[in-house]
């Protein structure tokens, strides 16, 4: 992914709080008039009316305490591993946080994770695209072609091959030997190709209109049959040049 990419999510993801900025002026001003500090609009006092109006209230009265018991060096040790969805909301808090766009942090997270977002910001741990990128890679790499280039020999002409992509590869390899031939299934046709774009251009060229019989119906049966036999014979070709050790 990107940088470009990952930029585009995360403002995917400020986008769903973009039609609250007009109704953040009225959250920072009190009904008297007087103008209500950013982290004050974003953390309220805890008080026992608030908590009892709003439960999430009593975690974040405990992530505070634990906070205030911990120790200094502890608090500021970077998290070993976040996963990308932390280093998102991480960078998306510290963005607005900024800006002192009260309601969007509001709206975006509850009263637990803003808690915990603001400890990583005080901290100073915030993530750089470059480690989002990192977690990213390794988030999704999972089903993928191996960043290692792999090396095999075939068996039948001894040619070593090299790659990222192990079936693609040997795929590639098997269809140069020559016994890997299909034929044509037309009528007096000697014309044999190697794979099935091969066999769709020798029906468009060669059978364009020397056959009044080659209908769409016809020519969508003969590639779908040699596309079925260049699969099998491509595995049977593979178990022959790269047999499993």
């Amino acid at each position: 992914m990107s940088p470009r990419s990952l930029r585009s999510a995360l403002l995917k993801r400020r986008g769903e709080a973009s039609m609250l900025v007009k109704a953040e002026a009225k959250a920072k001003i009190r009904p008297n008039g007087a103008f209500t500090p950013f982290t004050v609009a974003c953390f309220p006092k805890k008080t026992k009316a608030s908590t009892s109006r709003n439960p999430s209230r009593v975690v974040q009265k405990t992530l505070v305490r634990q906070k205030a018991n911990a120790s200094p060096a502890l608090a500021e040790t970077p998290k070993e591993s976040d996963s990308l969805k932390d280093l998102i909301d991480l960078a998306i808090f510290t963005y607005f946080f900024k800006k002192k766009h009260c309601l969007h942090v509001i709206d975006l997270f509850d009263d637990a994770r803003r808690v915990e977002l603001k400890q990583r910001y005080d901290s100073g741990n915030q993530p750089s695209l470059e480690e989002m990128l990192t977690v990213y890679k390794q988030e999704t790499q999972r089903g993928r072609a191996p960043e290692v280039e792999g090396v095999w020999k075939c068996k039948r002409c001894r040619a070593t091959i090299r790659g990222f992509n192990k079936g693609q590869v040997q795929k590639q390899h098997v269809t140069k030997h020559v016994l890997f031939k299909i034929p044509c299934d037309v009528k007096a046709c000697q014309k044999k190709s190697v794979s099935p774009e091969a066999f769709r251009r020798h029906l468009k060229v060669d059978h364009k209109r020397c056959l009044d019989d080659l209908t769409p119906t016809f020519y969508n049966q003969l590639y779908t049959k040699v596309a079925e036999i260049y699969k099998k014979k491509c595995e049977e070709m593979i178990h022959k040049c790269f047999p499993k050790s």
